[in-house]
């Protein structure tokens, strides 16, 4: 039964819910921005927990792309201010998470997404075994050197 409780643990946190698994092209090098754009590079370093969720990447409202694990985004957008969301959805049970930033043209801005555990409690009734967990996300701005190191690891989501 222990090995039935175990497998289930394994199941639930490699995020088997959905069918996120990578998909996309391998990092070669940064895109130039487009004229009068700045450029936003969101990315997910690769990791087993939550193997297979995923949210969807939006701004200012508009669907730009999914971010599986260990893949990015690139997006070329006008200077100005914008709001960038990761929504909660089927594949992506963690509240949404949103980060408004100011952007320069031809400026390049980096933020990390990435989910962690932070709460499992195996409990047992009888031979049952369940388990509670809880895991949360973050979204944090990254310097060019420290997104360039993790980035060429990822592919580009499509």
């Amino acid at each position: 039964m222990r090995i039935l409780a175990s497998f289930l643990l394994l199941t639930l946190l490699s995020g088997c819910i959905g069918l996120g698994g990578q998909k996309g092209s391998l990092f070669k090098e940064f895109e130039a921005p487009r004229a009068g754009t700045g450029q936003i590079y969101i990315y997910r370093p690769y990791k087993l927990f939550w193997l297979k969720a995923y949210p969807n990447v939006m701004i200012n409202e508009v669907l730009v792309g999914e971010l599986r694990n260990g893949t990015y985004v690139v997006v070329n957008i006008p200077p100005g201010n914008h709001e960038i969301t990761l929504p909660s959805n089927s594949f992506w049970a963690i509240p949404d998470m949103t980060a408004k930033l100011k952007i320069e043209a031809g400026e390049r801005i980096f933020l990390r997404v990435g989910a962690r555990l932070d709460h499992v409690l195996p409990m047992y009734f009888g031979a049952f075994g369940v388990v509670s967990m809880s895991a949360s996300a973050v979204m944090t701005s990254v310097n060019e050197d420290l997104a360039t190191e993790e980035i060429v690891e990822l592919l580009k989501s499509e």
